[in-house]
């Protein structure tokens, strides 16, 4: 059976012609009871097998649990014409379409398709637009949102208004229906265009149709809109909150509906007038369906850094608090608390130059805040709070930063004393406090320096005699600082820091090669500028970066000064992953004073890395500035079988990346184009197996598949890869064909920084094995009689053999219907049986078949199938028979020598059960949905005249 589905759609409709249909004659009438009119899939009475169209017939609330089965037939001797109406439905049951005039009204459904032979009787149906807001993909608790109706919003052209005038339009909004916990806020409805205000008076249950009930702060329905004309389009804009219970977890998606019914005219007979039978209220519109949202939490991830990893008496350090938001949802009045080490307690850091400020994730300045109106900020005893006012809000993505200058106390004389500080924040709110929000406390701990987590720790080494020659590196494109990986084409900042102590240091030259093999030498550039007195060369050729002093004059560095030089220079892209780059730096200077014995010293030493083993002292061993390459391999792509059939669900896994690396890869997007491969197959889910939390969804299409986690991104952390399955449908198409082999190629993307899409990275694609299509097919039919020459009055037992097709390319046949079409004289009598075969077959039913016709003055068609008002479940294990016997009467009616002709034929399907996917018999031989045999045919013939007399003569003695 082919499916058409329309995106966004959560419902699905199928008609089939399906030529031995039940007579009308014995079918229930939509006009009688228990349906007068409208067959409600909930109403809790039994839905009959046929139901004949006889009036205006409403067809609703089917779902995929409780589809529809039942087969609709037209009176052929009832001229009148009538609308048929199906809301809310799964139909998988056969309806006649070819000489019909009758129109179908159909909604919140699929998309009937182009191929359709029930396509002309649709009448275009009156929609809503319901949009998120703009850029939303998730909401915090107690953080209000508005969806904004349009109304109507045809679907051809999109967006366009109705030409048809729709009064009485009702309209309602479940708001306990949605999957998550929301609560009404307001309401603002208006004219498009023009933005005359629309007045809607909720629902109090006087008016005379109720359709959505009354109106709550979970239920909004509103009394009937008079009336829109054609042309006339209203906007709706509702804002609700989501409330602070346990249902709304972090990841829950939720989708929001709003329903409507109006009266409308319709020219169901097409002769350009409107009779009072041809206004038909209340007429269900197609239902507003809000994309998913997400119920989100803010969350942190905060870095405590310094640009200096020592410390001295004389000279204050500068210190930064980077808090980000790396949740899903806006935090608001983030507490940020900082707790100083002993020693460095006696000067206020919130003295000049503190500041805070809030940046895109990127580090753009977005707010300057002023304390005492942003926020507020306190120091007592080594300890720093930094309190946001509660209407301040930090976005995901968004960076808190809090910069601050800290200064050794007089007291410290110990050189070589570590110095541990820890920050974090501590406490935050999911939205401003205008509704019940949601509260997030921490406490402090010792930074945890290896979690990326709420908080952090910085160490800083007392430096407090000698000189220090340094040498740090951060990593530009993904923001850590220190840094000792990257990834080919990186943007590296090294900063060389000569600082000295207590010594004569003149004539001062450093020099740094940087290796062309390994950088890009024309992307050099000088971040900061040089120390007064200082000049510099680089030599893009060599690679050779040398320091000294300006205008030919000494480069002389007095006590308690420091030379910086910053500079940045991207790796160039091809570098082999596990690639380290060297970098050390080379100080040369003058000490008049070291050894007394020598009139004029030279000192020559290597910059030290003090995130590497600590800090050298002068003299000791210095370590190089190394940095890693470490760029993510292709994802791995599995395959779970090998091989599946038409409409089958199937699963790939997918891992990122195939093998761990030592770096983060953040925001990643899964890509997986399904229309390259060489079957056709549309995607139906995502699972996460392992390796994060997070709330997966596909912002692509059914083929071609974007998996990400919109509210905080696809994180994972170095050495961590994320594991996740994904299922697909095997489509039913032409191209999809036994034997067919096909494989499947995806890739992805990720971030080098936590929420900056421009550093943003292609990783290597990953295949699959090749899968390999397979078709059930019943390779034989055969029907015998256990006595082909009866008299009348006779059983005749009919025994019908089916053989499934085994072998390569080839899978089990589900769901027989046969359908035998008796000669007149013929009648059921019954005792149906089918053999209980191997495999899939070890389950078989049987009943009662439905029966058309009595046999006397219409010939019986018996059929039994799945849908069967007494269902046949008949499957056939690949290479297997089954057969299936019943009992037929000859009439008494039939004459001697009078030959009876019995045809028979099959039908199966792909899949196990009632599937929407599935490949069936329905198009006939040479079709797309072809799994039908041919008619095969016995005859038997009642004996000549001489011996019914003998036989009577027998039966009378």
């Amino acid at each position: 059976m082919k499916v058409r589905s329309r995106l966004g759609s959560s419902l699905l409709l199928f008609f089939v012609l399906w030529l031995g249909a039940v007579s009308s004659a014995l079918a229930a009438k939509c006009s009688e009871a228990p349906y007068f009119g409208v067959v409600d899939g909930t109403a809790g009475y039994p839905i009959d097998s046929a139901i004949t169209i006889d009036t205006d017939c409403t067809f609703q609330n089917f779902t995929a649990a409780n589809p529809l089965t039942a087969t609709i037939n037209f009176q052929t001797n009832d001229p009148s014409i009538y609308l048929i109406v199906f809301d809310n439905v799964i139909f998988t049951g056969n309806m006649a379409c070819s000489n019909v005039e009758h129109k179908i009204w159909f909604v919140n459904g699929s998309d009937y398709g182009s191929g359709n032979n029930c396509q002309d009787l649709f009448v275009p149906a009156e929609t809503i637009d319901k949009q998120n807001p703009a850029g939303t993909t998730a909401v915090g608790i107690g953080e209000p949102f508005t969806y904004t109706l349009t109304l109507p919003s045809m679907q051809a052209p999109v967006g366009a208004p109705s030409p048809n005038e729709l009064r009485k339009v009702i309209i309602g909004d479940d708001l306990t229906a949605t999957g998550a916990d929301l609560t009404f806020v307001s309401i603002n409805a208006y004219y498009l265009g023009s933005g005359i205000p629309v007045t809607l008076e909720p629902e109090d249950g006087t008016s005379p149709v109720l359709m959505c009930g009354t109106w709550t702060n979970k239920n909004l329905c509103y009394k009937p809109i008079p009336v829109i004309f054609p042309g006339e389009q209203i906007v709706i804009e509702i804002t609700v909150v989501a409330d602070d219970t346990p249902a709304n977890v972090a990841g829950t998606s939720f989708v929001n509906t709003a329903k409507w019914w109006f009266e409308r005219e319709i020219d169901i007979d097409g002769d350009g007038s409107i009779t009072p039978d041809e206004i038909f209220f209340p007429l269900p519109g197609e239902s507003g369906v809000s994309p998913p949202l997400i119920i989100g939490e803010p969350d942190f991830v905060v870095t405590k850094s310094s640009t200096e990893s020592a410390i001295n008496l004389s000279s204050p350090v500068p210190f930064t608090i980077d808090a980000q938001n790396v949740g899903g949802a806006t935090a608001w009045g983030v507490t940020i608390e900082d707790q100083l080490p002993v020693g460095m307690c006696d000067n206020n850091p919130l003295l000049a130059p503190f500041s805070v400020q809030i940046t895109a994730a990127d580090g753009t300045p977005l707010i300057g805040l002023v304390q005492g109106v942003h926020y507020t900020a306190t120091y007592s005893v080594c300890n720093l709070t930094i309190a946001l006012a509660s209407a301040i809000p930090i976005s995901p993505t968004q960076r808190l930063l809090v910069s601050y200058e800290g200064q050794l106390d007089a007291t410290v004389t110990t050189n070589g004393l570590a110095l541990t500080n820890v920050a974090g924040a501590t406490q935050w709110f999911s939205a401003d406090g205008t509704y019940p929000t949601r509260t997030f406390n921490r406490t402090l701990t010792d930074g945890t320096p290896a979690i990326s987590d709420y908080e952090d720790s910085f160490t800083i080494i007392t430096a407090l005699s000698g000189y220090y020659f340094q040498k740090t590196v951060e990593n530009v494109t993904t923001g850590a600082n220190p840094t000792t990986t990257a990834a080919p084409g990186d943007r590296l900042r090294y900063r060389l820091r000569l600082y000295n102590v207590d010594q004569l240091v003149e004539n001062v030259l450093i020099s740094d090669v940087l290796d062309p093999t390994l950088f890009d030498t024309s992307t050099f550039f000088a971040v900061t500028p040089i120390a007064p007195g200082a000049d510099h060369t680089f030599d893009t050729v060599t690679g050779q970066l040398d320091v000294f002093g300006a205008f030919g004059f000494p480069l002389n560095l007095p006590i308690g000064n420091e030379i910086v030089m910053e500079f940045e220079i991207n790796l160039i892209a091809p570098l082999v992953n596990g690639t380290v780059v060297p970098n050390q730096a080379s100080l040369t200077f003058d000490n008049p004073d070291y050894p007394a014995t020598d009139p004029n010293p030279t000192i020559t030493t290597l910059s030290d890395d003090p995130y590497v083993n600590g800090i050298a002292a002068p003299g000791d061993p210095a370590d190089s500035t190394d940095v890693v390459i470490q760029a993510p391999g292709p994802l791995l792509k599995a395959n779970s079988q090998a091989s599946a059939t038409i409409g089958e669900q199937f699963t790939y896994t997918i891992t990122v990346p195939e093998t761990p690396v030592d770096i983060p890869l953040y925001d990643v997007r899964i890509l997986d184009d399904l229309t390259a491969s060489n079957a056709d197959m549309r995607f139906i889910s995502a699972t996460v197996l392992a390796g994060g939390a997070w709330a997966i969804s596909n912002t692509g299409t059914d083929t071609s598949i974007v998996l990400e986690d919109v509210a905080t991104g696809i994180d994972i952390p170095a050495n961590g890869q994320a594991v996740i399955e994904i299922t697909v449908e095997l489509q039913n198409t032409l191209t999809n064909q036994t034997g067919l082999l096909f494989n499947n190629t995806a890739s992805y993307t990720y971030n080098r920084s936590n929420g900056v899409i421009g550093t943003q990275k292609a990783g290597e694609a990953g295949s699959t094995s090749d899968m390999t299509v397979l078709e059930p097919h019943i390779a034989t039919i055969t029907k015998i009689a256990n006595n082909i020459t009866p008299t009348a009055g006779d059983v005749v037992r009919y025994s019908v053999t089916l053989t499934a097709t085994g072998g390569a390319g080839y899978s089990d046949v589900f769901d027989v219907a046969l359908t035998d079409n008796l000669d007149l004289g013929l009648v059921y009598v019954g005792n149906p049986t089918v053999t209980i075969g191997a495999g899939v077959g070890a389950d078989n039913a049987i009943g009662d078949p439905d029966i058309t016709g009595d046999g006397v003055a219409t010939a019986q068609t018996l059929v039994w199938s799945l849908n069967s008002t007494v269902p046949a479940d008949m499957d056939i294990a690949a290479g297997t028979s089954i057969t299936i016997s019943y009992d037929v009467r000859v009439d008494n009616s039939v004459l001697a020598n009078q030959t009876l002709t019995n045809s028979v034929v099959a039908q199966w399907t792909s899949i196990d059960g009632a599937s929407g996917g599935e490949r069936d018999g329905s198009d006939g031989i040479g079709g797309l949905n072809d799994y039908i045999t041919s008619p095969v045919i016995e005859t038997v013939t009642t004996p000549n005249i001489v011996a019914t007399i003998a036989k009577n003569r027998t039966s009378d003695t």
